[in-house]
């Protein structure tokens, strides 16, 4: 491998390794410090929290790509780079723009509309930022150092609106059946609001994968890209 193949798969191992011990690390965390007592916060656990499907997602592609950093060699894991940058660009870069942005721009506005005064007096503000904070940054940080290809737009964006379309799915069974809305703003909108606030939603993370692929298009020049598989051979 070429030196700077070298120094380049080190600052990316790196940096997989760091969201790998971050992300579970607040798994963990979050985990632990569940209310059993309480059941708002313990009902079918922190499942019914975006953010936690967030971390999730953010944790099973910085541990996935870790291994493959570490065992798989680059000329034998085709079919593993496909798999990750198609679970980059689907999920893992969308969800968390969507949840940093979203999050911190509700915040601003009204405080209560996501904040849950339970969820909060259990988690301290520097584990917000881990949750709400980090992995924007941290994805940007993914995509400047490591080229990902990216997948068909049909297929990408299918799989983004199913996921979403099966957590949003989960809020309105809670909210329904169990009466527990995750976010207290839904249990105030009228069923056409809430089918239009979903809607929404999914335009903005259709927009988010857009950004994404265009992003990487431009961190990326073809150039840059020979370049990049020519020193990591």
């Amino acid at each position: 491998m070429h030196v700077f193949g070298f120094i380049q798969q080190s600052l990316t191992t790196g940096l997989h390794l760091f969201g790998t011990g971050v992300y579970g690390f607040a798994i963990m965390y979050q985990m632990a410090h569940n209310d059993p007592n309480n059941p708002r916060s313990s009902y079918i656990g922190d499942i019914k929290y975006l953010t936690y499907w967030n971390l999730l997602f953010q944790f099973m592609f910085n541990s996935l790509s870790l291994v493959k950093d570490i065992f798989v060699s680059n000329t034998e894991s085709h079919s593993f780079s496909v798999f990750l940058d198609s679970t980059f660009f689907c999920t893992t870069f969308p969800f968390s723009v969507f949840v940093c942005g979203t999050f911190w721009l509700l915040d601003f506005v009204d405080k209560g509309s996501v904040r849950d005064p339970d969820v909060n007096s259990r988690y301290p503000e520097w584990y917000t930022h881990i949750t709400h904070s980090l992995n924007g940054p941290m994805n940007f940080i993914e995509m400047l150092m490591t080229y990902h290809e990216e997948p068909y737009h049909r297929h990408a964006i299918l799989v983004l609106l199913t996921v979403f379309s099966l957590y949003f799915t989960l809020l309105i069974i809670l909210g329904i059946f169990v009466d527990l809305w995750i976010y207290p703003f839904l249990a105030k909108l009228y069923w056409s609001q809430r089918i239009i606030f979903a809607v929404i939603c999914g335009v903005i993370l259709i927009i988010y994968y857009m950004t994404g692929v265009g992003l990487s298009k431009v961190l990326w020049p073809q150039c840059r890209v020979n370049w990049y598989k020519k020193v990591l051979k």
